[in-house]
């Protein structure tokens, strides 16, 4: 057994918040995938697309605080990608919202989102190198397949509310015809 490092005198030792600060934590697995389920049960579909990408973005944001997260959402019939960003502390913001700036960055992560063509997430670290760090990829992975199906949700309930409203309009218009031809019935009974 090597007993140098036991004997060597306490000024030697490294100290623990230098020592802590050395080592790169990431994020507890089980609080970052709760975080996602409650974000998933709490999507503001009926809100659009943009709320939803804004939703996941701060959820993401808040499990991963040193990345810059962004989200770039290429929408049918828009001739403007929606944009929605969130910086870690210290990064200026009028940097990361330059055009191209984000796109330009070389140590980031960009996850397709399915269904969405032209659409990504995007991962990128604050004054660090991104790492190829699975624990993390995975979970991004995994927001990215609930940002893509939750904006698909949007979008269709989007289309789907113009249906609705006519088919209460038609509704209403039957059921105005209905009460007419009842009348006219009603009418002609009583004449005969």
């Amino acid at each position: 057994m090597k007993s140098g490092a036991l004997n060597a005198p306490p000024s030697s030792y490294v100290s623990t918040e230098v020592e802590s600060t050395r080592v790169r934590r990431g994020p507890d697995v089980a609080e970052a995938y709760a975080a996602l389920l409650d974000a998933a049960a709490s999507l503001p579909v009926e809100s659009g697309p943009s709320a939803v990408a804004r939703r996941l973005v701060d959820c993401l944001a808040n499990i991963f605080p040193t990345r810059a997260i962004g989200v770039c959402l290429v929408v049918p019939g828009s001739g403007v990608p929606l944009i929605e960003l969130s910086l870690p502390e210290g990064c200026p913001r009028r940097d990361a919202i330059r055009p191209g700036s984000f796109r330009r960055s070389r140590a980031k992560w960009v996850f397709e989102l399915d269904g969405l063509s032209g659409s990504t997430l995007h991962v990128a670290p604050s004054g660090v190198r991104v790492d190829e760090e699975p624990l993390e990829r995975a979970i991004l992975g995994r927001a990215a397949s609930l940002m893509a199906a939750g904006v698909r949700t949007a979008l269709v309930l989007i289309t789907a509310k113009p249906v609705s409203v006519e088919m209460t309009e038609l509704r209403a218009q039957l059921i105005q015809a209905e009460k007419a031809l009842h009348a006219r019935s009603d009418r002609r009974r009583r004449r005969s």
